[in-house]
């Protein structure tokens, strides 16, 4: 305009500073501020608030601060609407203190003032201060509007005081304010975080009788709610009625419906939602499809699922660990090793590191089909991948420590190993607790002994992360460490040199309310058990007592009859690792133990033998 010899006036400036303003200029707005003393026009307060708004908009709210700070010396005395654009720039930055601050210097309280303090309450979790200001407001003669009570809903919905959500929606009626949609969406997420999903489905009709149009946030919060609980069914119905009243369906919505029926089961109704979201102009995201595998895998459909994971990786969507980690456990049949080995190539091409175990899985499948060395080459391969991720060498150094100060006789110490020898009454995690505070080092079991049972007890010297770990874990995982026990069992499994095999299936059940057992079961997991007798040998005990009346009125005696009890010892060497595997297959074909309370009580009372023979 000067260069157009024509002068800016106030006007013009103000227009220019507005402008500016909602285009988000901030920087731009506070030069022309500045600008406008040295074209001697004087700005007046919709100067200062236009720039304190491009402040607030920029989250900037130690500027506008200061702005409104300068206006008294600028001869400019403040108005309500510099006080809320200054206070809606401390709501941006969660300053709710600066909020309460600039509330109480405000000339002339009204609804926005108190609306964006409110807000200010809200961004910062603080319900209680945004409740006692909505309290407030008719105390000082400011009618609330529907924008502080849903300010208000909203701080509530935040910090879970889903009740205090619904009593001030219910309020509303009394305060002569109508609810609108936002209010009764925030209503509904407060329900959906503490699993009222009957409540939120209750708020959803509550809408449609106030002839209010719900909102996609709405259909999520009460979607999430019925996840939550459960309630695939109710969960479809929501997702379904979106399509019948024209509620376009954004990511959150079509994520929450997809998690909703993978809790369900409904794997078919996961993978049509995720199909669907491309016609809805909706992008599937690592949610999206994380959701989809998990249950396709739950489902069993293992084929869905792997062609998910590589659709994932072709559209340079973040794989996730878990799901990768699941698909791979579901490889490990022996005719799967090729989808196995795919997949920790596909995890290692998306940057993710697969853990030890999953591995050590497709190792162990990979064995059954070509051998023990082509095991062990997948192994070597990932073990370098291992250590480049680590980072650091240190942790495959043998231990520096002072082993002798171990309560522990220590078998082997070597890098990134170390074995001792467990006795039996003490479980596997307070053995590594007790080397763990004598060495002053991390280390992370590898394998487990039951708590009555003795003997090598190795582990990692190294975080749950770390190379040696995973390494160790590959191994064990893979099948390819042999293990072996004495057994002292109660009866006849032949003379010496006899070998056998028990290979029932097994699974885990309750046993008692804080402990479980081992039992033969056509729904358990694969297990094998090789045995070889090493003797035999015969055991008196005293099995049998007669009562018999004694003379005088006197107590009973008890009358023993010994008696014989044939031994055997065992050299047992599980194929597989699952809880009590060893003591339950051998009581499954009448060789329970001595000493085993679980499986073979009454042998070892008649022993009268209380710990439990299993060396390992």
């Amino acid at each position: 305009m000067p260069e157009m010899r024509v002068t800016p006036t106030l006007i013009t400036y103000n227009s220019a500073s507005s402008a500016l303003e909602k285009g988000g200029q901030w920087q731009l707005a506070l030069k022309l501020l500045a600008q406008m003393p040295e074209c001697r026009v004087l700005p007046d307060k919709i100067s200062y608030s236009a720039a304190i708004s491009a402040c607030e908009k920029a989250g900037q709210w130690q500027v506008a601060l200061l702005l409104l700070q300068l206006m008294p010396e600028m001869l400019v005395e403040p108005d309500n609407i510099n006080y809320c654009a200054a206070i809606s720039a401390c709501e941006k930055g969660s300053q709710w203190p600066h909020a309460l601050l600039l509330l109480g210097q405000t000339p002339q309280k009204d609804a926005v003032s108190y609306s964006a303090a409110i807000s200010a309450c809200e961004k910062s979790c603080e319900w209680q201060l945004a409740l006692s200001l909505l309290c407030a407001m008719p105390e000082v003669k400011v009618a609330p509007t529907v924008y502080s009570c849903g300010a208000a809903i909203s701080a509530c919905q935040r910090a879970g005081q889903w009740q205090v959500a619904l009593c001030i929606l219910r309020g509303m009626h009394d305060m002569h304010v109508r609810p609108n949609e936002v209010c009764c969406s925030a209503a509904i997420s407060a329900c959906s975080k503490d699993g009222q999903w009957e409540l939120a489905l209750d708020l959803m009709h509550e809408i449609l009788e106030m002839k209010l149009v719900p909102t996609r946030i709405s259909y999520s919060a009460a979607i999430s709610a019925c996840e939550r609980a459960g309630q695939w069914q109710e969960a479809l119905g929501l997702w379904q009625e979106t399509c019948v009243i024209g509620v376009v369906p954004d990511a959150i919505t079509c994520n929450a419906a997809i998690s909703a029926m993978e809790k369900g089961g409904k794997w078919q109704l996961a993978f049509s939602i995720l199909a669907q979201m491309p016609d809805m102009k909706v992008l599937p995201d690592e949610i999206s499809y994380s959701a989809t595998i998990l249950a396709c895998q739950n489902g069993g459909q293992l084929q869905m699922a792997l062609r998910l994971l590589h659709e994932m990786a072709g559209r340079k969507l973040m794989l996730n660990v878990i799901n990768c980690n699941a698909a791979v456990a579901a490889c490990e049949p022996e005719t799967r090793w090729e989808e196995g080995l795919g997949l920790l190539r596909l995890m290692r091409q998306g940057a993710l590191v697969p853990e030890g175990m999953q591995v050590g899985s497709v190792a162990n499948s990979l064995q059954k089909a070509h051998g023990k060395s082509a095991a062990l080459a997948l192994l070597q391969e990932f073990r370098q991948s291992w250590l480049a991720h680590e980072g650091d060498a240190s942790a495959v150094l043998a231990v520096a420590g002072e082993l002798e100060k171990l309560p522990f006789e220590v078998i082997c110490n070597a890098p990134g190993l170390l074995a001792i020898s467990k006795p039996a009454g003490i479980s596997t995690e307070d053995a590594l607790n007790k080397v763990s505070f004598h060495l002053r080092l991390l280390v992370t079991a590898v394998s487990r002994l039951d708590l009555p049972t003795s003997g090598v007890l190795p582990m990692a010297v190294g975080a749950e992360d770390s190379a040696a770990t995973q390494w160790l874990q590959a191994q064990f995982a893979g099948r390819l460490v042999s293990k072996e026990y004495l057994c002292l069992c109660s009866g006849s499994a032949g003379g010496p040199g006899t070998e056998g095999e028990v290979s029932s299936p097994l699974r885990v059940v309750a046993f008692g309310p804080n402990s479980s057992r081992a039992e033969v079961s056509p729904l358990g997991k694969e297990a094998r058990t090789l045995y070889e007798v090493l003797g035999t040998y015969t055991a008196k005990t005293q099995a049998s007592a007669d009562y018999l009346d004694s003379r005088g009125g006197e107590a009973a005696v008890p009358q023993y009859h010994p008696t014989q009890q044939l031994l055997s010892l065992l050299r047992v060497r599980p194929l597989t690792g699952r809880t009590h595997q060893i003591r339950a297959h051998l009581a499954s074909i009448g060789l329970p133990l001595v000493g085993d309370r679980i499986y073979g009580q009454a042998f070892s009372r008649e022993l009268r033998i209380s710990k439990l023979e299993l060396p390992c």
